[in-house]
């Protein structure tokens, strides 16, 4: 079994197996390149750390894929 991929394609997307990995490819370094912005821009003079953001806003997405991919695996 595949586990799924870091960051869930839309679901038009996902029908089609040859264009999950490179849209989640796609969507990943976007989500990258804002979060980087955010980091860089949110306390001006100073950077904070990258993984802060990145935990923040990807451990909830990360526990609600579990919950709805729990439900399927049965």
């Amino acid at each position: 079994m595949l586990a799924p991929p870091p960051v869930t394609p839309p679901p038009t997307v996902a029908r089609r197996p040859r264009r999950v990995v490179p849209v989640s490819l796609l969507l990943g370094a976007v989500f990258l390149i804002l979060v980087d912005l955010l980091s860089r821009t949110l306390d001006r003079p100073n950077e904070m750390p990258i993984g802060i953001f990145t935990a923040v806003l990807g451990a909830p997405f990360f526990l609600w894929l579990l919950r709805s991919q729990s439900g399927a695996v049965r």
